[in-house]
């Protein structure tokens, strides 16, 4: 049987809340959607769960303090076979040791479909996907929380879309916190914003992990690359909150590239206007 990428778990991110002696039951459901071709088979397993580099890349093999919990996990079944529109309930329990530390523990689901193997043509194949539910537990005792906002970054001057607007946050306590990044634009014509088109998607949330510092960027589309905006960035995290508010020109390439031509244009027009006015004159006095 050929394994099909476009499975799909849920939940994606689970966080919790755990004591220490605690016995606390999940559930992670897998499914092969009722469009696909081919049966799916599947594994299962526990991984560490952390994070790497500004950018947040994921690290799911790297084991420390945060990842004790993976310890504590167990699974009722480590795989299976789903066929198109089957779902499989995977259940999971956490046992939090008595002596668990407070503070933020991190693991990760990981659900690896089986690769394909031979063909007709006696070559190997392997096609392996992976996705991962990443669980946020964090275990009440000693809870420190503590970090700040580093940057708040708007351009001044941009050539094209989408606008990249940035932040930059640290943690240093020893729990995950929530940083909320909140973003308006307006053109310098009108008092109503154009970005976002609704209130909703004014606001994103983003989990800072513990020990970690990380770089929060958007980008902004959606309205014309010519033109010149107020955009305000709003970052709360904690209790601290930046608001950077700036005006932007946009401008694309081509623009400036025709605006220079037409310059050039009306100048070099102007020292030739100039230039036959002072024959004639010198024309006249001869």
């Amino acid at each position: 049987m050929n394994s099909d990428s476009s499975f799909v778990i849920s939940p994606m991110t689970k966080r919790i809340e755990l004591n220490a002696g605690e016995v606390y039951h999940g559930t992670l459901s897998i499914s092969n959607p009722a469009n696909a071709t081919n049966d799916f088979k599947f594994k299962v397993s526990v991984s560490a769960y952390s994070v790497s580099g500004d950018d947040y890349s994921a690290d799911f093999l790297t084991e420390n303090d945060r990842t004790l919990i993976t310890n504590w996990i167990t699974l009722d079944k480590d795989s299976g076979t789903l066929k198109p529109n089957e779902t499989a309930k995977i259940n999971y329990t956490i046992t939090v040791p008595e002596n668990a530390p407070g503070g933020g523990q991190y693991a990760a689901l990981l659900v690896t479909s089986d690769a394909d193997s031979g063909n007709t043509d006696g070559i190997a194949v392997e096609n392996v996907f992976e996705m991962a539910s990443l669980i946020f537990a964090k275990i009440e005792g000693e809870i420190e929380h503590g970090g700040e906002i580093k940057e708040n970054n708007i351009p001044g001057f941009v050539t094209e879309l989408p606008i990249t607007v940035d932040a930059y946050v640290s943690n240093s306590g020893n729990v995950h916190d929530i940083a909320r990044v909140a973003v308006e634009v307006k053109s310098i014509f009108s008092a109503e914003p154009i970005y976002p088109k609704s209130y909703e998607n004014n606001t994103i949330e983003e989990t800072i992990m513990p020990d970690t510092s990380r770089y929060i960027i958007r980008e902004l589309d959606g309205f014309s690359p010519l033109g010149i905006y107020t955009i305000k960035q709003t970052i709360t995290y904690l209790d601290d909150v930046s608001v950077v508010e700036k005006t932007v020109i946009a401008c694309p390439i081509w623009f400036m590239v025709l605006l220079s031509v037409t310059v050039i244009t009306i100048v070099y027009s102007i020292f030739k206007s100039l230039k036959r006015h002072r024959r004639r004159k010198q024309m006249f006095r001869d």
